[in-house]
């Protein structure tokens, strides 16, 4: 990302204390949004086996890649199941301030 390093601050939750870290970042257009992707170098990685998801189905991936409870622990969900778009924000938490109020309402791009 035009030569300028990518640095962040994370909590880590076992030794109960922020850590600097750096990272590999890379950007691109979805949809006329800009995103960028962040890769820890220091995690270690947590692989898992491929899979096959099947028809009429999704696999839904937690808003913490490493840290959340999705389709790899309670499966696939079947299309049935959708029930529309995430169109807004309904809760929002995180170190150090707690809850974070002013996102909470937010519309996601």
């Amino acid at each position: 990302m035009d030569n300028v390093p990518c640095e962040y601050e994370d909590f880590d939750e076992v030794q109960q204390r922020w850590e600097h870290r750096r990272c590999d970042a890379w950007e691109d257009t979805i949809d006329g949004h800009k995103v960028t992707t962040i890769f820890d170098r220091a995690s270690p990685p947590h692989s898992w086996p491929p899979v096959k998801v099947p028809p009429r189905s999704v696999f839904v991936m937690g808003d913490n890649r490493d840290n959340s409870h999705d389709s790899r622990y309670w499966g696939f969900v079947p299309f049935e199941l959708l029930k529309g778009k995430a169109m807004i924000i309904w809760w929002s938490s995180g170190e150090p301030e707690g809850i974070r109020v002013k996102r909470m309402g937010q519309p996601i791009e």
